[in-house]
């Protein structure tokens, strides 16, 4: 009866040691670290796979232009340009010119060059009738082209032979335009340039060495603002 007891008791302890060893397995188990699953790669956004939008088209500068300050003047009168924005060309010099309508691109009447930075300018025509303003391009870069073109009309006055009106000479001096009825406007009547007194080449008394063909030197003296053709003093 004892040995029984004994039996059962040793079987009992085997059972809960091997219970024991497999709670501390899984245990074991559990803390033990979980291997690393890959990381898949990021697939592209197909919304985000868009080409970039154009970048803004870059404003075009204005072209330049006028405007006039009348649409009709009288003969010997002058009519006002006023531009669009500062005439300042990269190079080369924009320039206006009045002429007959119809008359070519290559042709040209009163005209001026525009100076950089102006914002206006004046131009007195001398055709009567129907005209063209032309604003050029640039000379001599472009030669005769055309920016901008407005019609004038210049209406013939009547006139005594009297002073009626000032007009542009060369170098920016002012003339005068006269006329009667027979024989209508007469040319910009221009003053005449005074004659620039020639300089002298020497003043009276004036001295000054000249060879003597021997190695020497003389001397000549000015007489009446020229120099002699001799040199004297010469041995």
């Amino acid at each position: 009866m004892r040995l029984e007891v004994g039996e059962k008791r040793s079987t009992s302890v085997g059972v809960l040691g091997l219970v024991v060893l497999a709670l501390f397995a899984c245990k074991s188990q559990q803390e033990q670290p979980q291997a690393e699953q890959p990381v898949a790669a990021p697939q592209p956004d197909p919304q985000l796979n868009v080409e970039p939008p154009p970048e803004p088209a870059q404003p075009v500068a204005a072209a330049l232009s006028f405007t006039l300050s009348h649409s009709s003047i009288n003969q010997g009168e002058s009519v006002k340009l006023t531009f669009s924005q500062a005439v300042n060309p990269a190079s080369g010099k924009n320039w206006v010119t009045i002429v007959p309508a119809g008359k070519p691109d290559n042709d040209w009447g009163e005209w001026k060059y525009v100076p950089a930075g102006a914002t206006s300018i004046e131009l007195t025509p001398k055709a009567t009738g129907s005209v063209e303003v032309r604003l050029h391009d640039t000379y001599p870069d472009h030669k005769f082209g055309v920016l901008h073109r407005a019609s004038l009309s210049v209406v013939a006055s009547k006139c005594n032979g009297t002073f009626a009106s000032e007009c542009d000479c060369p170098g920016g001096v002012k003339g005068a335009m006269t006329c009667d009825e027979s024989r209508g406007w007469s040319a910009c009547d221009c003053p005449k340039p005074k004659p620039k007194p020639k300089p002298l080449s020497c003043r009276d008394g004036q001295t000054r060495a000249c060879p003597c063909g021997d190695g020497t030197f003389g001397r000549q003296t000015c007489d009446r603002g020229r120099w002699p053709s001799g040199c004297f003093l010469c041995d």
